[in-house]
């Protein structure tokens, strides 16, 4: 039987069938016109192991208007089946739940091998990306399931939209990277922008989480660090798709707000947001800087970045305390970790010791995919509401030092299930020259 796998392997590709594969993925009629139903954000096409075509919708709300006219925008074969998701239902298996459980028992991993692990995600991240569009992310794990069975198993975790289908004109998930064993699992990442109510009573200074967003346009985000700047005077930072509107133009030139033609632009930024405050604008600052994507600090070293600074309009004065921005090689993984956000208020979750990789494509529906590498990941803490829902992005995230004095460690900015992602600050506050600041009252 291994032997005639792997006669079947090495056959030759039928290149008229791999073309008609690859047209089969340009099925959409009217794409631009899907962009009328905010409620579409993500949509696959391919084989299932049983060999039926599906196309997997998925949306933010059971919007029965949009379902219909999607199906009416697709050009494919009678026998195709549409499957609809709502994300905002996404519900657990047990096998997942139990999966996680064990993932939360301490255990002892050999630094030497997360590191070799590390650098062949870092080696291989993008061509997975690039092969598998089915693919949203990439980290090491240390359990893994074979078919019903969970066992504790160092290997590399790849997070995509559904395990069981197989996009047309591509082949399977690998079942191994390099000689580390795969372990494949369902999720779905979203931004945390959304309308609510705004917690602060205080117009001219936003406090952390503070509901704040763009000039006349729907959609919330928070205030995450307080800072202060020679260059960029006093002011806040916050994640970048919430100040910008197009920001992924920042990920696809590669330059940061200030070395970009989007630079000449003026982002006024409003508290509360336009939508949390009735549709009426009250602008406290301007976005001074800001990068969203994936951020080369060295040649070989790049990290996921969402942020913007904003510089306020009015003065701040009163006593403060210079908080630290923590580096990742002084954190330690066993800690909780705390953010204060406009939808969740002040929530608690655990570090994870292990990264994530993660692909976004952003705006929803443009095709423009975004690599975040090198992401924190918090967990929810069992139990307790969850550490970020939509409206959170750009909220601050800490741990707690001597003296219970907060340390930041960066900005939270998506999720998928029990799991939010985390962007470092450390290294662009430092080539900014921000200091990270709490006022006190």
């Amino acid at each position: 039987m291994k032997l005639e796998e792997f006669l079947n392997s090495i056959l030759p590709v039928d290149q008229n069938k791999q073309i008609e594969e690859w047209h089969k993925t340009e099925f959409i009629r009217k794409s631009l016109e899907l962009q009328k139903y905010p409620s579409i954000i993500k949509y696959i096409a391919g084989r299932r192991d049983d060999k039926k075509e599906v196309v997997k919708v998925f949306l933010l709300e059971d919007n029965e208007e949009a379902k219909e006219f999607f199906v009416k925008c697709c050009e494919v074969s009678r026998d195709t089946i549409f499957e609809f998701v709502n994300v905002n239902k996404l519900k657990q298996s047990q096998t997942v739940d139990e999966i996680k459980e064990t993932e939360r028992k301490p255990r002892s991993v050999d630094n030497s091998k997360r590191k070799e692990l590390l650098q062949i995600i870092r080696k291989n991240r993008k061509k997975i990306f690039a092969r598998h569009s089915n693919v949203i992310g990439i980290r090491i794990g240390n359990v893994r399931q074979k078919r019903d069975l969970i066992e504790e198993q160092t290997c590399i975790i790849l997070y995509c939209l559904d395990k069981t289908l197989i996009p047309f004109g591509e082949k399977p998930l690998p079942d191994s990277i390099e000689g580390w064993p795969c372990d494949v699992k369902e999720d779905f990442f979203m931004l945390g922008i959304c309308p609510q109510n705004c917690p602060s009573t205080n117009k001219d200074f936003p406090e952390l989480g503070c509901s704040i967003g763009i000039h006349s346009k729907n959609g919330s985000g928070s205030v995450g660090f307080l800072y202060e700047s020679r260059k960029y005077g006093s002011g806040f930072l916050t994640a970048s798709h919430v100040a910008i509107g197009n920001c992924h133009e920042l990920h696809v030139d590669n330059r940061l707000l200030s070395n970009h033609p989007l630079g000449r632009e003026k982002h006024l930024i409003v508290h509360p947001s336009w939508s949390d405050n009735k549709k009426n604008n009250r602008t406290v600052g301007e976005v001074v800087e800001s990068f969203y994507g994936e951020y080369k600090l060295s040649e070989e070293l790049y990290e996921g970045l969402d942020f913007a600074a904003v510089k306020i309009n009015s003065c701040r004065k009163g006593d403060k305390e210079v908080l630290d921005v923590i580096n990742t090689d002084d954190l330690t993984y066993t800690e909780m970790v705390k953010k204060t956000g406009r939808s969740t208020g002040t929530t608690y979750g655990y570090l994870d010791e292990d990264v994530m990789f993660a692909k976004i494509e952003y705006p929803p529906l443009s095709g423009i995919i975004n690599d975040f590498p090198e992401l924190y990941i918090v967990k929810d803490t069992p139990g307790k509401p969850p550490f970020f829902r939509k409206g959170d992005s750009g909220a601050g995230v800490f741990v707690m030092g001597e003296q219970d004095k907060p340390l930041g460690i960066g900005i939270a900015f998506s999720k998928q299930s029990s799991e939010t992602y985390v962007c470092k600050i450390n290294e662009i506050v430092k080539r900014l020259g921000l200091t990270i600041v709490n006022y006190r009252e």
